[in-house]
């Protein structure tokens, strides 16, 4: 179990707005804070606190999570749990320093959305979890951005992100827009007023997560077809099909 915990004051003195810890809690183990240096090549360094906590969320399928933390821009590091030692162990810093603060896992474990939403510019970025070498890493597929965010969810078949912009919190532009997460690309967009909420038609239980020869299959696909590539201004006059004055 990861905890995840707030407090309004910081007894440091070091933040005016309260302080937040992570926390493991094991059977063996018991409550064991979580630091900034509990990784496996750093043995015998006296762990230093992550500072402030963004967001955590553990992977659907596998002994791993994701936590956000630091100051703006954010670090976000990939975790694992190591059953043996009991014990939490940084393996990957995902992004140095990156303006996110939303983690969203697909239901085979296999893809995460790493988002900044709310307050922040709407960039997504899509990881695959590759566990084709010694060690499990996870590898950026696509960036794009989805700008004034509320909801995102991910697709019962794991393939793909929705992102919403609903009232109240946002009174125009409402809607909800479709991404492939293999490919990062926009596959449907409605405009819907008034929109105060969305949800996927569930689906059962199983289904066939994607294969590595789809996720090549479907990128040279979106790069044969130019699919994504951000084109020339041109003004209003010069663009094909443009009606005379």
């Amino acid at each position: 179990l990861v905890m995840f915990s707030q407090t309004q004051v910081d007894d440091s003195g070091q933040s005016y707005y309260g302080a937040t810890n992570l926390y493991s809690l094991c059977t063996l183990s018991g409550v064991t804070p979580i630091k900034a240096c509990c990784h496996r090549d750093t043995a015998g360094v006296e762990p230093s606190p992550l500072g402030p906590i963004i967001a955590v969320s553990w992977n659907s399928k596998y002994d791993e999570f994701i936590v956000i933390s630091g100051q703006s821009p954010y670090l976000v590091t990939l975790w694992v749990w190591e059953r043996d030692a009991a014990r939490a162990v940084k393996v990957q810093t995902i992004a140095p320093s990156a303006h996110r603060n939303t983690i969203r896992w697909n239901k085979f474990g296999s893809l995460v959305c790493i988002g900044g939403f709310g307050n922040l510019a709407g960039d997504m970025d899509f990881y695959c979890r590759d566990n084709s070498g010694p060690k499990v890493q996870y590898t950026r597929t696509a960036s794009t951005k989805a700008p004034c965010t509320v909801d995102v969810q991910w697709s019962p078949d794991g393939r793909r992100l929705m992102t919403a912009i609903l009232a109240p919190r946002m009174r125009v532009d409402n809607g909800l827009k479709i991404w492939n997460g293999l490919t990062g690309l926009e596959e449907r967009c409605d405009k819907i007023e008034d929109l105060f909420q969305v949800e996927w038609r569930p689906e059962d239980a199983g289904g066939d997560d994607f294969t590595w020869d789809e996720l090549t299959k479907q990128r040279e696909l979106a790069a044969a077809t130019g699919a994504g590539k951000k084109q020339a201004y041109r003004p209003p006059k010069a663009r094909l099909g443009a009606a005379p004055d």
